[in-house]
């Protein structure tokens, strides 16, 4: 049995490139259409846009979303998300790692 995943990302270059994709929000219920998993690690600067994507792989039919909880420390907003993704009804498994990759999966 193999699953669909879709990562989505944002960095320096990627908070941009983020802003744009949101301004179509259609365009991410159609990239999530057919995935099995998402994968979240967008950044805190795109933090506010956490409910756009739980909201499209909801709608595209994502059977598990893993949000970024990973980094810093945002518990409350972490937790709000958390709680979200439980309100509509979306699996989801959180993977809480602290800053320790950022430091031991350099390339």
């Amino acid at each position: 049995m193999s699953s669909t995943f879709a990562i989505v990302g944002s960095g320096t270059i990627g908070a941009f490139l983020i802003d744009e994709v949101l301004t179509c929000k259609a365009s991410i219920v159609a990239a999530f259409k057919g995935v099995d998993v998402v994968i979240s690690t967008i950044g805190y600067g795109a933090i506010g846009e956490r409910e756009v994507l739980g909201k499209a792989a909801k709608t595209a039919g994502v059977k598990l979303f893993v949000p970024s909880d990973f980094g810093l420390p945002t518990e409350d907003a972490k937790n709000r998300f958390a709680e979200f993704l439980k309100g509509i009804n979306l699996p989801y498994v959180r993977v809480i790692t602290g800053l320790w990759p950022d430091y031991c999966l350099a390339q």
